[in-house]
Protein backbone atom coordinates (compact mmCIF):
# COMPACT_ATOMS: atom_id res chain seq x y z
CA UNK A 1 0.00 0.00 0.00
CA UNK A 2 1.16 3.34 -0.86
CA UNK A 3 1.90 5.86 1.87
CA UNK A 4 0.39 9.45 0.94
CA UNK A 5 2.00 11.53 3.42
CA UNK A 6 3.64 13.94 2.22
CA UNK A 7 7.62 14.29 3.71
CA UNK A 8 7.71 17.78 5.44
CA UNK A 9 11.02 19.61 5.24
CA UNK A 10 11.42 23.52 6.54
CA UNK A 11 14.35 25.11 4.89
CA UNK A 12 16.00 27.87 6.50
CA UNK A 13 17.23 31.19 4.70
CA UNK A 14 19.13 34.00 5.80
CA UNK A 15 17.94 37.29 4.11
CA UNK A 16 20.61 39.41 3.70
CA UNK A 17 18.90 42.95 2.29
CA UNK A 18 16.75 42.78 6.18
CA UNK A 19 19.52 40.46 7.90
CA UNK A 20 16.18 38.24 9.35
CA UNK A 21 16.09 34.36 9.06
CA UNK A 22 13.27 33.20 7.08
CA UNK A 23 11.73 29.31 7.41
CA UNK A 24 9.79 28.16 5.07
CA UNK A 25 7.68 24.19 5.04
CA UNK A 26 7.56 22.24 1.45
CA UNK A 27 5.72 19.17 1.33
CA UNK A 28 7.62 16.21 -1.30
CA UNK A 29 5.29 13.60 -2.21
CA UNK A 30 6.36 10.96 -4.35
CA UNK A 31 8.84 11.38 -7.76
CA UNK A 32 7.44 15.40 -7.27
CA UNK A 33 9.11 18.56 -6.57
CA UNK A 34 8.75 19.59 -3.60
CA UNK A 35 5.84 21.88 -3.06
CA UNK A 36 5.83 25.19 -1.35
CA UNK A 37 3.26 25.20 1.19
CA UNK A 38 1.96 28.54 3.06
CA UNK A 39 3.52 28.04 6.44
CA UNK A 40 6.47 30.34 7.03
CA UNK A 41 8.02 31.98 10.03
CA UNK A 42 10.38 35.16 10.40
CA UNK A 43 12.90 36.01 13.15
CA UNK A 44 16.16 37.88 13.54
CA UNK A 45 18.05 35.26 14.50
CA UNK A 46 19.27 32.18 13.34
CA UNK A 47 18.28 30.55 17.21
CA UNK A 48 14.97 32.35 17.67
CA UNK A 49 14.25 30.80 14.20
CA UNK A 50 15.00 27.15 14.71
CA UNK A 51 13.33 27.29 18.10
CA UNK A 52 10.25 28.47 15.99
CA UNK A 53 10.84 24.81 14.49
CA UNK A 54 8.84 21.19 14.94
CA UNK A 55 10.65 19.42 17.15
CA UNK A 56 12.42 16.18 16.64
CA UNK A 57 13.47 17.38 13.42
CA UNK A 58 17.28 16.34 11.21
CA UNK A 59 18.97 19.40 10.52
CA UNK A 60 20.83 18.56 6.75
CA UNK A 61 23.21 21.55 6.25
CA UNK A 62 23.27 23.45 3.20
CA UNK A 63 24.76 21.84 -0.21
CA UNK A 64 27.66 23.88 -1.51
CA UNK A 65 25.80 23.91 -4.45
CA UNK A 66 22.38 25.60 -2.82
CA UNK A 67 21.53 29.10 -3.34
CA UNK A 68 23.57 31.09 -0.61
CA UNK A 69 20.40 32.47 1.07
CA UNK A 70 19.54 28.73 2.61
CA UNK A 71 21.51 28.28 5.65
CA UNK A 72 19.83 24.89 6.54
CA UNK A 73 16.80 22.22 5.73
CA UNK A 74 15.41 20.32 8.72
CA UNK A 75 13.60 17.08 7.88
Amino acid sequence: MANNNPLIMWTVYHMRTTGKYVARRWAVTGASEPVLTGDAYMADTLEAIRARLPQGLYCQPRYEQDDPSIVETWF
